[in-house]
């Protein structure tokens, strides 16, 4: 049957996909992380880029306020100490760094 109608031979990975979704075959199904997109287009290493979101997501926005514009802003080695401790640690710590 499948000689007659090669059309209907069972499909699988890829190609299920472009035939269950209508999609063509040049198109990208898995896109770059967010990381690996950001690697390619600045050059930056991963890890660096890894970092700078863990201090991001990790500091709370109340240690983010207190210490915008002092030195510890521009400190990544700090500020990533400083986001892989608990809130209130951190609340602490920014309360001290004002002092």
């Amino acid at each position: 049957m499948e000689r007659l109608y090669p059309e209907t031979k069972a499909k699988i990975g890829k190609e299920l996909i472009a035939k269950r979704w209508d999609t063509s075959d040049n198109l990208t199904l898995v896109k770059d992380s967010f990381v690996d997109d950001t690697v390619n287009k600045t050059g930056q290493k991963k890890r660096s880029i890894e970092r700078e979101i863990q201090i991001s997501k990790n500091i709370i926005p109340e240690v983010k306020q207190k210490i915008y514009g002092t030195e510890l802003e521009n400190q990544k080695t700090n500020l990533l100490e400083l986001a892989r401790l608990e809130p209130e640690k951190q609340k602490q710590i920014s309360d001290i760094t004002q002092s």
